[in-house]
């Protein structure tokens, strides 16, 4: 019995310091510890448990897929949650984008058609500056008068097929005002790209963090494992038996 006892307690002081190597590598490394069936060993890519596959995923796949298209890194960490979250804001930002490109559109067609009306142009073949100079002068003779004595030399009045005058002063206001909601528009759809990159900022950074989550819930807990001993009496094997919790 004492004998018995003796060997036992050897076996116990052999494989004590495999299992305090093992834990202490878990605290250094612990995406990389993983069981196998012949013992334990470090991998980055695969961790196995009697065979059967549990890889780990990629920070730096997460961070690309996230920034292609926010919401997907999240997807590939398995957070449905998050992934819906920035893919519906990603969504929700090109909507906007679209949707003010669009009535910024709408108001440009508006405002060339009303200076056709009431400031008798001819749209066609006309540059935004000759627009925007529609906003601020009542008529081309003004505006080149102006532009004569400010510029001299430098001046480059506006000739025949350039010509419109305003009808009154509120027509003209009429005008700016149209053009302005359509430069808003325009402006804010440039707001709406610069969202469109923060939230893929945003999403990689997140989904680095959500892989790094996955990875941490396929580490190996050695704290549900328990070695058991069981001597038998009046044979001379001793059987080491090894129970896992999952």
């Amino acid at each position: 019995m004492v004998r018995r006892a003796t060997i036992a307690i050897i076996i116990s002081l052999l494989l004590f310091p495999l299992f305090q190597r093992a834990w202490a590598q878990r605290l250094l490394a612990p995406e990389e510890i993983v069981w196998q069936k012949k013992g334990f060993t470090s991998t980055p890519k695969l961790a196995q448990w009697g065979g059967e596959e549990t890889g780990y995923k990629s920070t730096n796949l997460g961070f690309l897929l996230s920034f292609l298209l926010p919401g997907s890194g999240q997807a590939y960490a398995q957070s449905k949650g998050r992934s819906t979250i920035f893919l519906g804001v990603e969504a929700a930002v090109w909507a906007g984008f679209f949707g003010l490109r669009g009535y910024g559109g709408w108001l440009q067609d508006d405002y060339k058609l009303y200076a056709a009306e009431h400031a008798g142009i001819d749209p066609e073949g006309k540059d935004d500056e000759f627009f925007r100079s529609l906003a601020f002068y009542d008529s081309r003779e003004e505006y080149n008068r102006y532009k004569l004595w400010g510029d001299r030399e430098d001046a480059k009045p506006y000739g025949e097929d350039y010509y419109w005058e305003w009808e009154n002063p509120q027509a003209k206001k009429r005008y700016k005002s149209i053009r302005d909601r359509s430069e808003t528009a325009y402006q804010r759809a440039i707001y709406m790209l610069g969202l469109a990159l923060l939230n893929r900022v945003v999403s990689s950074i997140d989904a680095v963090k959500q892989v790094r989550n996955y990875n941490k819930g396929k580490r190996f807990n050695f704290s549900k494992v328990k070695m058991e001993f069981h001597p038998s009496i009046g044979r001379k094997n001793i059987h080491l038996a090894v129970k896992v919790r999952f």
